[in-house]
């Protein structure tokens, strides 16, 4: 059955997989609509998430603690799941400092997500500023964490007001929002 089946392709894509998240999330969206469609796409995603199960998350030694940097992409799209409401994720990623003097390099995810935004957006720039406010609650919580894992004798209150070290960066392709900003 179609719930079956999404379920079967949401806990690979929330814990392993987040190159099937975001298919996922929309294909559940149209869950209560009982379209032929919907079974149909449910059947190419199974299809897909089958030909790329090699696909896998690995962490290896990327540097040392003081030499990373947290990197987190994010985007929207306006108006695209069956009931006109918008999808918004992101991922984040720990990469090396040489990253950003134009080195190629492997990089770690930590966290990723696409979901149907939590409110309706009256324009693109509405769903993407809704993705980057989600986005950064992701990227301030893992920045907190890791200054926690690296300086746990600090109190809650000095490590809410330090700057982290992992220097964050947030990517848009939204002109409109990084105007904005």
């Amino acid at each position: 059955n179609f719930r079956g089946l999404l379920g079967s392709l949401q806990w690979p894509a929330v814990q392993s997989q987040p190159h099937l998240q975001c298919a996922t999330s929309l294909l559940a969206g149209q869950m209560s609509a009982g379209l032929v469609k919907s079974i149909q796409d449910g059947n190419k995603l199974l299809k897909f998430a089958k030909e790329n199960s090699d696909v896998a998350l690995r962490y290896g030694y990327l540097d040392k603690p003081e030499n990373l940097r947290l990197v987190c992409m994010f985007d929207a799209a306006f108006c695209v799941r069956r009931d006109n409401s918008s999808q918004g994720g992101y991922i984040v990623m720990l990469v090396p400092e040489s990253t950003f003097h134009g080195t190629e390099t492997e990089y770690h995810v930590i966290d990723w997500k696409s979901s149907k935004l939590p409110r309706v957006a009256r324009s693109s720039l509405g769903a993407e500023a809704q993705a980057a406010g989600q986005a950064t609650d992701s990227v301030d919580f893992i920045c907190k964490f890791w200054d926690h894992l690296q300086l746990p004798n600090l109190s809650l209150e000095q490590l809410l007001r330090r700057p982290s070290d992992l220097r964050p960066t947030l990517i848009t392709d939204a002109k409109a929002l990084y105007d904005s900003y």
